[in-house]
């Protein structure tokens, strides 16, 4: 992949049609819980339930790749949702499924998947496979199933009507190849995997920050209510993932719902954290104070700004002289799974710290607590393996807080994104 497409594929503007896209789907399937990734992936199974009904409805019996390769479409679909498909290599068989459904890969998931399709990216995978001027079409006259209702929007066995089309028919009036139309689905599933991963990242942010809450002592009271609350963060810490995802967000729902019971009881400054964002702001705050104040402790003086001005190279080599590979130590602590994704990877390759990223991330290291109830993000001294690369230099420091900067910054916009649904 191009330094320009992985750009692309990782912008926010990408991760923001991923979670739209996919919360819109969890609530049009009623799900209980929004997980993004698991949505995505039980959309795309329903994506291709369709089409088995699609070609048991409309493609003549007798056909002789229907006869070969879908005799009994319904019990195909129930062993595997995409058997429908035929072989990479099956002319015939993509040329069949073509005069079945024509262009309807692509006008269907633009009808699911609309902030995916408009992005970007999705423009540059259909020039990539040769299939620009049907995701045109798709985009300029969508159209809309048939048969829709309030109930189901997109039913079983419906049709499909547009403005260059009243509905389909075998073999569908339109003058897209075979080939287009398996590119089509490559160029979905292809977008679809860059989609995943942006899910799992929008995940792994929303976790590893609830979970970094819990395990930090920073007026947890004021974000679960009340105490006894922060046992149980840690139990479904333990939990396999979805499991997890599902507690973590009850929990806090729980936090919320409680915040409001309690403020006729309890003083306003008491209230100020009411979502993650401003949970995780605060945290920041009180996570990244311990760098200048260690650094302070270590010459005598304080750096005013902190982090240093790019050019201040005395105040970076005070830095790199008294924290090396710590900032990298501290945040692998509490976001170990974050920086190990592929955006937050790409941004450390790009700023020429991937090398000593990977290596702090195979050993945790450890806070050494000089009090039974000193929380770890008080901690002034930790115990860690080096990387074993050469020292952090002054330039190399102002990278690496550069790539923390970046990050607090992707994190607050998928947490806003999370919890205000902006």
């Amino acid at each position: 992949m191009s330094q320009a497409m992985r750009e692309i594929a990782y912008d926010l503007a990408f991760l923001r049609a991923t979670y739209f896209d996919a919360s819109n789907l969890a609530s049009d399937h009623e799900a209980a819980f929004f997980i993004p990734s698991y949505d995505l992936w039980r959309s795309y199974e329903f994506f291709h339930l369709w089409f088995t009904a699609f070609i048991a409805e409309y493609m003549p019996e007798d056909h002789p790749v229907r006869q070969r390769l879908w005799s009994d479409p319904y019990n195909l679909a129930r062993v595997n949702a995409r058997a429908y498909i035929p072989a990479d290599d099956d002319h015939e068989g993509w040329q069949a499924l073509r005069d079945a459904i024509g262009d309807l890969y692509i006008v269907r998931f633009r009808y699911w998947f609309p902030g995916l399709a408009e992005h970007p990216l999705a423009r540059t995978l259909a020039e990539e496979f040769g299939i620009v001027r049907w995701l045109d079409l798709a985009l300029e006259d969508p159209g809309v199933p048939t048969g829709f209702s309030m109930v189901v929007l997109d039913p079983f066995g419906g049709n499909w009507t547009r403005g260059c089309l009243d509905r389909y028919t075998f073999p569908v009036p339109l003058d897209i190849t075979a080939e287009e139309c398996q590119a089509s689905l490559r160029w979905i599933e292809t977008l679809l995997e860059h989609a995943t991963a942006a899910a799992e990242e929008i995940e792994t942010i929303d976790q590893t920050v609830q979970v970094a809450l819990a395990d930090s002592d920073f007026d947890l009271a004021q974000l679960v209510g009340t105490w006894a609350y922060q046992k149980r963060w840690f139990d479904a810490a333990n939990l396999e993932l979805p499991e997890r995802i599902r507690a973590f967000r009850e929990l806090l729902r729980y936090s919320l719902t409680a915040m409001g019971q309690l403020e006729a009881e309890r003083p306003p400054e008491e209230l100020e954290i009411r979502d993650l964002v401003t949970a995780f702001r605060r945290f920041w705050a009180i996570w990244f104070a311990w760098f200048p104040a260690t650094v302070a402790e270590a010459h005598g003086a304080s750096l005013d700004p902190f982090p240093p001005a790019p050019d201040d190279t005395t105040g970076w080599s005070n830095v790199a002289e008294t924290l090396g590979e710590l900032p990298l130590v501290r945040f692998r602590y509490w976001f170990a799974d974050l920086a190990a994704q592929t955006w937050e990877h790409l941004l450390a390759r790009e700023l020429g710290i991937a090398e000593r990223l990977a290596a702090i991330l195979t050993h945790r290291g450890t806070p050494i607590l000089t009090a039974p109830d000193e929380p770890a993000l008080l901690a002034r001294t930790w115990h860690f393996t080096p990387s074993g690369l050469p020292p952090v230099t002054a330039d190399e420091a102002r990278r690496i807080f550069e790539w923390l900067e970046r990050l607090r910054e992707r994190i607050e916009a998928v947490l806003t994104m999370i919890t205000l649904g902006k």
